[in-house]
């Protein structure tokens, strides 16, 4: 840097420190100044009117704000409500509520209350009036509740909702929580159980004073949260709401805050935007303006930071595109959203499969929607645009099947600016899901078919034998008996082809309203012949009428697979007992065996994929299939066993009045 740069520079450091040393002397002497006069209100008539008509007004605090009115004459909120108030000339006079419908509270004309997300959407007939301070949230750790390997905190209710409870530590240490709402509460709890206390930070040190026992407790100094402190007006009282609006904005809600917390609580009062100590400003401004002029100096003789800057400025871009290109190489279907579900922006997977025509149109036009998913995508843009995230749902577009989740963007200060639109192609997954359903069916069929051969080659033996009455016999009476036999045959094998061809179809997610009872003995008939030759004694208990609306097709599966794994467990013949018992809202059938039962250590396994314990004779996917079925008809299942006693499961299923309420199990694509 040429030396006729450096006199100048240096001067000119030298001149802006002066001047910043002197304004801060100045507005350190007239810290303390409150202008009376100098505030001016921008009044309406019927503003004014109401200021003439009203002198005083009654706010109500909530309890667990109380300790902020100091004895009731001298407190924290008197003094700052006072200097906020003196240009509109209204005095204020304070009462404790309880609760939100505590008698004091409704008859008030406003209430002060810690503004939170909740409340917010709680309160849609409300006016919540500038914020006057913030409650910042502190960790008081006490003395001696460290030791173990958790430690114990009471925690102050609706506060902690910016990160899962399970997230906190300290010291490395997780946290175990118990609650309260007053800091009184808090106090109480923690002495009783010494605990540590998660709290308001100026509550709890008020509280813990009260108490004597602040030198039990170390505030942490990292902030677990903050929340605003509003007034709460109704929405019908606008002039009200007004005049305390104009009245807190044109107040230094700095310097109230701070003035009103050193006079009536020694500092440990509320903070204002953090700003709580008087002398921390000057020196942070000189340190800030002495940081940039030193940049400034040092860039002057060194071009090499600006040459870095813009480095990382085309690192920034160059991100940017990493970005964008991740945005449109994902599989996924991706668009960007308005509030209002318009599309603004979308990539690839998604403008390949709807076309570009689809930017600026809503994602329910953009999209080949039935009536019933277009419903749904259209409920959950609304809550998105709510800041609400909803689980997710499954559409069908063209001849495809989709899982769709849509995500609310915020910006840097926490409001929803946009949506992200996210569509997964899961078509494949079904299908195989489906194949795998299909294939287990088709094992289960040819583990039946011997039965089920005997059992048709029985009636068509009577067939076989009555037509050579019909041929050789001229008896009126035996001939009409020989088609009664010849006809009841031809029944009873159309009733077990039938079962067999209702079985073996692939589902098509098909909803019924039956008889339980009648079900799994019209299933159980497929393997009669099956238990008679192995010497199953096969029993079906139910001692009172069941009808349900259930998709049929799984509960087949479900039954089909456990009796048949019942006979395997039975090489030596056995009773088999499939018992149907109806309850509140639900009904449960028991498949139990006197089989070789189940070892303990298999029992943790048996519903897992590809798990058997029959080796090359079984599949491992009976009882995987079994339990997936069980949790798409909204139901549990659960297995009791004694090695060499025999095996129970027991599935608990919801009992349904209309065809609506079942769940939907998926069906033809």
């Amino acid at each position: 840097m040429r030396k006729g740069i450096v006199g100048p520079l240096m001067a000119a450091v030298i001149i802006i420190l002066i001047v910043v040393l002197a304004a801060g002397a100045q507005l350190q002497r007239d810290w303390n100044i409150m202008p009376e006069d100098e505030t001016s209100l921008d009044l309406s008539r019927t503003q004014l009117r109401y200021l003439k008509e009203h002198d005083r007004v009654t706010i109500a605090v909530d309890e667990e704000l109380a300790y902020l009115l100091g004895d009731g004459k001298d407190g924290y909120l008197q003094e700052y409500m006072g200097a906020a108030l003196r240009p509109a000339g209204l005095a204020v006079d304070f009462v404790v509520s309880e609760t939100e419908d505590d008698a004091k509270a409704e008859d008030a004309d406003g209430r002060l209350a810690v503004v939170t997300k909740k409340m917010r959407q709680n309160h849609d007939g409300m006016q919540f009036v500038s914020p006057l301070f913030q409650m910042e949230g502190a960790f008081f750790l006490r003395d001696g509740s460290d030791k173990g390997s958790t430690i114990p905190v009471v925690a102050q209710e609706n506060r902690l909702t910016k990160w899962p409870k399970e997230q906190l530590t300290c010291q490395g240490k997780p946290l175990t929580f118990a609650f309260g709402k007053s800091p009184e509460e808090l106090v109480a709890k923690a002495e009783e159980g010494e605990a540590s206390i998660i709290g308001d930070r100026s509550s709890v040190i008020a509280a813990l004073k009260a108490k004597g026992v602040e030198d039990r407790y170390s505030v942490q100094e990292k902030e677990l949260y903050n929340f605003n402190v509003s007034i709460l007006i109704p929405s019908e009282e606008s002039d009200l709401y007004e005049i305390l609006n104009q009245c807190i904005h044109g107040c230094d809600r700095h310097t109230v805050s701070y003035q009103a917390s050193e006079q009536t609580m020694d500092g440990d009062g509320p903070i204002y935007m953090k700003q709580t100590r008087r002398n921390t400003w000057l020196p942070v401004v000189i340190i800030l303006l002495s940081v940039l002029i030193a940049f400034f100096i040092y860039y002057m003789a060194n071009r090499n930071m600006y040459r870095e800057l813009d480095e990382r400025m085309d690192r920034l871009k160059a991100s940017e595109k990493e970005m964008q290109t991740t945005f449109h190489g994902v599989g996924h279907h991706l668009a960007e959203l308005s509030l209002d579900g318009t599309v603004t922006d979308m990539n690839k997977a998604f403008a390949d499969s709807s076309g570009l025509a689809a930017m600026g149109r809503k994602i329910w036009e953009a999209v080949d929607l039935g009536e019933e998913d277009r419903a749904q995508i259209i409920r959950k843009v609304e809550e998105g645009a709510k800041g609400r995230t909803t689980e997710r749902i499954e559409v069908k577009v063209d001849r495809k099947i989709f899982v769709v989740d849509i995500f609310p963007i915020e910006d840097a200060r926490g409001v929803t600016e946009k949506l992200l639109f996210m569509g997964i192609d899961v078509t494949q997954e079904r299908m195989a899901k489906r194949q795998m359903l299909q294939d287990n069916k088709m094992i289960a069929i040819g583990q039946l078919a011997a039965g089920i051969a005997h059992e048709i080659r029985n009636p068509l033996g009577i067939i076989r034998n009555y037509c050579y009455v019909l041929k050789n016999m001229d008896d009126p009476e035996l001939k009409e008996k020989a088609i009664s036999e010849i006809e009841q045959a031809v029944e009873s094998s159309g009733a077990i082809i039938n079962n067999l061809l209702d079985l073996s179809r692939i589902s098509e997610g098909r909803v019924e309203e039956i008889d339980m009872k009648e079900q799994v003995e019209r299933i159980l008939a497929l393997n009669e012949s099956t238990f008679r030759k192995e010497k199953i004694d096969l029993t079906v208990q139910c001692d009172e009428p069941i009808r349900t609306w259930i998709a049929v097709e799984p509960f087949d599966m479900i039954l089909l697979n456990l009796t048949s794994n019942a006979a395997d467990a039975m090489k030596d013949g056995g009773d088999l007992t499939v018992t149907l018992e109806k309850g509140n809202g639900e009904f449960t059938m028991s498949v139990a065996d006197t089989g070789t039962g189940i070892e303990k250590e298999a029992l943790e396994e048996i519903f897992n994929p590809f798990y058997t314990t029959k080796g090359a004779l079984g599949t491992g996917l009976g009882l995987f299939i079994v339990y997936n079925e069980v949790e798409k008809l909204e139901g549990s299942i659960d297995v009791a066993s004694t090695p060499g006693e025999g095996t129970t499961f027991r599935v608990t299923l919801p009992l349904r009045d209309e065809p609506g309420e079942v769940a939907e199990t998926g069906g033809e694509e």
